[in-house]
């Protein structure tokens, strides 16, 4: 009865430490996963953010120029 005892110790032993193992990979591998979606995410976002500020500097200096020449057309003309 002891051996029995003692062999199913061990596997239990072993199952548990099999699904701690995988748990335990589980965590890195979905740490992982999420590090590297929030590194998407964030690149991303910073990527898209800098495109926004070129195109409101563009428009900023296209409209600049245009209200130049507007008033500089109405202050020539008058």
């Amino acid at each position: 009865m002891q051996m029995l005892t003692t062999a199913s110790d061990k596997k239990l032993s072993a199952i548990t430490c099999a699904i701690s193992l995988a748990l335990r990979q589980g965590r890195i591998m979905a740490g992982r996963l999420l590090q590297r979606i929030t590194r998407v995410v964030l690149g991303t976002w910073f990527y898209l953010k800098h495109i926004a500020q070129l195109i409101r500097k563009q428009i900023g200096y296209g409209w600049l120029s245009l209200w130049e020449t507007t008033t500089a057309r109405v202050t020539f003309c008058h």
